[in-house]
């Protein structure tokens, strides 16, 4: 059995090509909010001080909070897991960053991951349980005109943590 190591992402993901975005882009927002502030500032005021708008204005924190939420069960959920489900999860993962997620690409990024072959009908059982969790989901693709069922996780934080198989 082969054991997966999960190891988070430290500075080594702050390459300079990232921070000179980063830099960028916070200039970008500072500059527009310097010189929009007055006119943002009248306009908000007066919001506030309606009932309807506080509300309409609430929601987008509401959503990011419900978001936040969400993808933090999920997170515990995963840890959770058996590893043979993790390890699923992870081929799911993988496999719909690079192409559309169907069942026979996912058996394959599972074999070149783990270096096992799963059959599809065990692999369709497996994630079909793994979706009753809310991790994966299953989805209805158009791929040339014909319905093909794909999935996807809802894992979004498994991108901050660096997935290596130890043979």
């Amino acid at each position: 059995m082969k054991k997966v190591v999960v190891k988070p992402k430290l500075l080594s993901a702050l390459t300079p090509d990232k921070v000179a975005i980063a830099i960028k882009a916070a200039i970008l927002i500072f500059a527009i909010g310097a010189v929009f502030f007055q006119d943002l500032a009248i306009i908000f005021k007066d919001a506030l001080q309606t009932e309807t708008t506080s509300y309409i204005l609430s929601v987008p924190f509401l959503l990011a909070y419900l978001v936040y939420r969400k993808r933090k069960i999920n997170a515990n959920i995963y840890q959770k897991l058996s590893t043979s489900n993790k390890q699923i999860i992870d081929a799911v993962f993988e496999t719909q960053k690079s192409t559309t997620a169907t069942l026979r690409a996912i058996a394959t990024t599972y074999k070149n991951r783990i270096g096992e072959t799963i059959e599809e009908e065990k692999l369709l059982h497996k994630i079909s349980e793994i979706e009753k969790t809310g991790i994966i989901k299953s989805d209805i693709a158009n791929n040339q005109d014909e319905p093909t069922r794909i999935w996807k996780t809802q894992l979004a934080l498994r991108k901050n943590f660096k997935i290596r198989s130890n043979k």
